[in-house]
This record gives structure tokens, C-alpha cells and sequence, in this order.
């Protein structure tokens, strides 16, 4: 047998750290590359912040909102505001359904008149269906939990204000902030129905469409 040249057959096979070696080189390259861009990046930024109010302002925006935990601010007060919107729906639907019947008119109808369409028509009319001994003391709880909710809303927006902005104001409290929560939102409602009015009188026509 003739001897194998142990040497030539190495330099054939090629080196397992060859290949990773050129990409762990690429790798290196690359991060370099974008530390470079990012410093140039931020000073490019930094040259146009001094140079601008507008993008001054909007670095003064972010840079609040890092360090108040915006994201989570704006989670709670959601929160709150859900827990508002929940009873004040159920309570106005109602009123809609018992408006429907005392007027003789057709429930659904009433709520696309009142720009209420789809899946909230229906509830509308699902509300009116049930019968007054199970609408009685579903209304005083709403509305018991419409009046607390109420409460609750001005002093959610009292705290946030306070944590992002650290200005000292008054907490807000006793039965004026309630019902002004509460007409606030009525008023919105009633001024959507009203535009919704004028808007149907005009003729135009919403082009999206809608959920059923």
C-alpha cells in the first residue's frame, strides 16, 4: 500500500475556523459600521434640535414621556375611561329603548336616526326587549356606577396631570366634577347626533364601510 501524504490532505480539507472566521469578521465590520452611523445620527439630530424649536420640542416631548412612564399613564387613564364609558352606554341605550316604545317607533330605526349603526343598533335593540323588571335594576346600577365612574375620571386625570407635569392644583371632589362629567359627555353625544342629522339632511354619505 502506498503511504498516504497526511500533509496534502490537510491543506485540501479546508479549516473549520476558516469560515467562521470571515463571518465573525463581517459581524465585527457591521457593528462597527452601525455604531458609526448611530453617533453620526445623534449628532446630526442634536445640530438640528439646537437649530430648531419644533424638533427641540418634540426631544423635550419623548424625553418626558421616558421618564413619567407615558406608556403607562396613558393604560391606566384608558382604563378609567372604560370603566366610565361601560355604564354610560348601557344607561343611554336604554333610554333609547324606552324612548322607542313610548314614541311607537322601531327600536333599531330610532338608533340608525341617533347615528347608532351595527353591532351598537342591535344592543339597542336587545335592551329594548327585556322586560321592566330586569331593566330597573339594571338602570340603577348603570346608573350608580355612571355617578362613582364619574368620580373617579377627574381625580385619574388630577393624578396623571401631576406625575408628568408636578404642578400642585386642587383634587377634585364632591358633586361638581360628577355631573360635569357626566353633561360633558351627554352634550358630546347629543352634538353626534346633531351632526349626524345635518349630515343625512345634506345627503352625503359616509364611503367606508360598516360592521353589522
Amino acid at each position: 500500500m502506498a503511504p498516504v501524504d497526511t500533509g496534502a490532505a490537510s491543506a485540501a480539507v479546508p479549516s473549520p475556523d476558516h469560515a467562521p472566521g470571515r463571518i465573525g469578521a463581517f459581524v465585527v465590520r457591521r457593528r462597527q459600521w452601525l455604531a458609526s452611523e448611530q453617533i453620526r445620527v445623534q449628532e446630526e439630530l442634536e445640530t438640528r434640535r439646537q437649530r430648531s424649536g419644533m424638533v427641540d420640542a418634540g426631544f423635550l416631548v419623548r424625553e418626558l414621556d421616558a421618564r413619567v412612564g407615558g406608556g403607562i399613564l396613558a393604560g391606566a387613564l384608558a382604563f378609567r375611561l372604560f370603566l366610565f364609558t361601560v355604564p354610560v352606554v348601557y344607561v343611554v341605550f336604554t333610554a333609547l329603548g324606552v324612548a322607542s316604545r313610548a314614541l311607537g317607533h322601531d327600536p333599531a330605526q330610532l338608533a340608525r336616526n341617533a347615528g347608532i349603526t351595527g353591532i351598537l343598533a342591535s344592543t339597542v335593540v336587545k335592551v329594548e326587549e327585556q322586560s321592566a323588571w330586569t331593566e330597573i335594576p339594571l338602570v340603577l346600577g348603570a346608573a350608580v356606577a355612571m355617578f362613582i365612574t364619574a368620580g373617579s375620571l377627574p381625580k385619574a386625570l388630577y393624578v396623571v396631570h401631576w406625575l408628568i407635569w408636578r404642578v400642585p392644583r386642587v383634587m377634585p371632589a364632591g358633586l361638581v366634577p360628577r355631573l360635569a362629567v357626566i353633561g360633558f359627555t351627554l352634550f358630546a353625544s347629543a352634538l353626534g347626533v346633531a351632526v349626524n342629522d345635518v349630515r343625512n339632511a345634506s345627503g352625503w354619505r359616509e364611503p367606508s364601510s360598516r360592521f353589522c
